[in-house]
């Protein structure tokens, strides 16, 4: 599988405590996971880059990553009719 570089990824902090039936419905299925490219990494140490010292004692919060969704018509105008109402339309560069 190819890596897609830092601009095409999704980085969040979820804290899996908070809701474990949500957390392990979107991000326990290793396998899953993996086909489709999410990386669930542990925030340790003696504070995380959030401020947040409490998780190197609880390790609830985690980073998730994932491929940023891409549109099959990513860019579009928005032109006015002819009664003024505008209207978008969507295209892509690459076609």
């Amino acid at each position: 599988m190819r890596r897609r570089n830092e601009e095409d990824q999704c980085v969040r902090v979820v804290d899996r405590c908070e809701n474990r039936g949500e957390y392990n419905r979107l991000y326990g299925d290793e396998d899953a996971n993996q086909r489709n490219g999410v990386t669930v990494r542990s925030i340790s140490g003696n504070s995380d880059h959030f401020g947040n010292r409490d998780n190197r004692y609880n390790g609830c919060k985690v980073q998730v990553t994932s491929p940023r969704p891409r549109r099959a018509n990513p860019w579009f105008f928005d032109i006015p009719n002819d009664k003024g109402v505008e209207e978008r339309f969507w295209f892509n560069l690459r076609t």
